[in-house]
């Protein structure tokens, strides 16, 4: 098959590269990173990615543990599933934004933003008086957390050929490892010392500090390309904005909103509503599903209809080897979503392991993931070829979650669900090839729209298994709850359901607590089957795209910028 399919791909990528050849465009689109910058600023620029990096896992890892306690302190944990699906929101709506200021605006200035954004949201969070304070200092967090992540995928690209692409994009994930050991750490210690504000407060720090390198590389960069007339600047300020926002307008910004705010009335309401889908029944609930729905619908008219460069374009979507890996991450979003929102309150509730134990085993799926991105980053570097070793991948996700739901109790049976949890990571870490497989059948300046379509997809399958997970939690476990709880304190289901804090204040072995453990075992068997069912769909999706050889996509490329130059040089004489 590989042979058969070799000179298909070699012929695609010739004729992309003709393009290039004929486009002015898209020459100046290939200047990177890798072409501005020394050796050592090179090195600082590296240094300064992987702290970055490094932070956001980190805070990821002790803010999600302290959102727990923060949520319980209002009792509204419940809400878990809700902030799964505003982050997803959020990010749908942003990615097309950022794609496009990517293109017009310095990596500087937008990653200078998202460093303000993240430590307005954590001033936000620690001083938060209730759950609506606390939820809209997230959504800021979300937006800021968003943007960095994405210009973490974008340098990296910038700063790494295609050959060694998958190596980088592991390399710019190897800080989650040392992130998430120390992580779990990190958060125990602040809970018992200090409280869970205060270890929000710290990141106000931290976040801007460890940013100093990256951002002093990326004005390096600016500076020298300002100094060399690369770019052309508009003749005032007034006429850059009016040309950015022109062009937001033409990247399908309109889109953008379609998408995100139909996904946000059709997704919240059933995890922000406290009683759960019989609640979901009423009025105020039921319309903003009914809107959503027509958004979303008007959201697919008008990217088939009206809009003039759509959020996936139509050359992209015709890609096979750009569609199969973006569907396949989708579905393999869909899994993690539905196991990660409610799998810290699952392990704490049904075993006596410490705060900084159950962190751990929340974190090995992705701490495996981390490292098995690297380890196939190096191997996709020696093979040149990403396609099998995706479709492996793919089939250990399945098997991950097979072992999940044969080994589901972490108080007996807590070595067979950390296994299942480390061989569900390395099947995750397979899914660094998909922007590998569509990077390497794309143009150079489809890049931010290549990153910005996989975030937007993977965030969608988090608004929607965030969504479904938060109903199923408000839904099934208050149901199990009242079935399964001694007769005196049945009323108490939902209290229980909505705080970790109440559910383990009854005593270990007694009837009470065995039965809040099996309430939530029976519960959570829903989350482990949707994790596999999801995960065998991106197992059969990762076999539609090619066996594509990264190597000779870099040899074409670099040829038709030869090409380019010479042209370029003749005319000149």
């Amino acid at each position: 098959m590989a042979s058969e399919t070799k000179p298909a791909v070699e012929s695609t990528v010739a004729a992309t590269c003709e393009k290039e050849e004929d486009n002015e465009h898209d020459l100046v689109a290939g200047i990177t990173l890798l072409d501005v910058l020394n050796k050592w600023q090179l090195v600082l620029a590296w240094i300064g990615l992987l702290l970055v990096s490094f932070t956001n896992y980190l805070d990821s890892v002790t803010v999600s543990t302290y959102f727990v306690y923060a949520l319980s302190e209002f009792e509204r944990l419940s809400v878990e599933g809700a902030l799964s699906a505003i982050f997803g929101v959020i990010a749908l709506g942003i990615q097309g934004v950022l794609a496009t200021l990517a293109g017009e605006i310095h990596s500087f200035t937008i990653v200078a933003a998202s460093v303000c954004l993240i430590t307005l949201a954590f001033i936000l969070e620690a001083s938060a008086p209730g759950i609506g304070a606390l939820i809209a200092g997230f959504s800021i967090y979300a937006v800021g957390l968003m943007t960095s992540k994405f210009m973490i995928y974008v340098l990296t690209a910038e700063l790494s050929n295609m050959r060694h692409r998958a190596l980088s994009l592991g390399a710019a994930n190897l800080p989650a490892m040392i992130s998430q050991l120390g992580g779990a750490k990190m958060a125990e210690s602040v809970l018992q010392r200090l409280s869970w504000r205060w270890g929000i407060a710290l990141w106000c720090i931290m976040i801007p500090v460890a940013s100093i390198p990256l951002l002093v590389a990326l004005f390096l960069a600016r500076r020298k390309v300002h100094q060399k007339g690369t770019l052309e600047m508009p003749a005032s300020r007034k006429q850059r904005v009016l040309g950015i926002w022109a062009k937001l307008l033409e990247q399908d910004l309109i889109g953008c909103a379609f998408l995100a705010a139909g996904c946000a009335l059709l997704f919240l309401p059933i995890p922000l509503e406290h009683g759960g889908v019989e609640r979901y029944a009423s009025a105020h609930c039921v319309a903003p599903t009914v809107i959503g729905f027509c958004v979303l619908v008007a959201f697919g008219i008008w990217e088939a209809k009206f809009a003039l460069n759509p959020l996936f374009p139509k050359r992209l979507i015709r890609n096979k080897n750009v569609l199969g890996p973006l569907l396949a991450s989708l579905c393999g979003g869909f899994s993690l979503s539905f196991l990660l929102p409610y799998f810290y309150v699952y392990i704490m509730v049904t075993s006596q392991l410490s705060i900084s134990s159950a962190t751990y085993i929340t974190l090995a799926l992705t701490l495996t993931n981390a490292f098995a991105q690297l380890c196939y980053g190096a191997l996709v570097s020696w093979m040149q070829r990403p396609k099998w070793l995706f479709v492996a991948t793919m089939g250990l996700l399945v098997l991950g979650g097979g072992l999940q739901l044969a080994f589901p109790d972490p108080h007996s049976q807590l070595a067979g669900l950390v296994a299942a949890q480390i061989v569900s990571g390395f099947g995750f870490g397979g899914f660094m090839s998909v922007l590998v497989l569509a990077q390497a059948s794309a143009l150079p300046q489809d890049v931010p729209v290549l990153s910005a379509a996989y975030i937007i997809l993977a965030n969608f399958s988090t608004s929607v298994a965030g969504a479904v997970a938060g109903g199923m939690w408000t839904t099934i476990l208050v149901k199990n709850l009242e079935q399964y709880l001694p007769s005196e304190i049945k009323d108490q289901a939902r209290t229980i359901m909505g705080s970790l804090t109440v559910a383990q204040s009854y005593e270990w072995g007694s009837p009470e607590r065995e039965a809040i453990i099996l309430a939530h075992k029976k519960t959570f068997r829903h989350f482990f089957v949707g994790f596999i069912v999801t995960a065998s769909m991106a197992f059969l999706l990762s076999f539609i795209c090619d066996d594509i050889h990264v190597g000779k996509v870099d040899e074409e490329r670099n040829a038709a910028k030869r090409k380019a130059e010479e042209k370029e040089n003749q005319q000149a004489q």
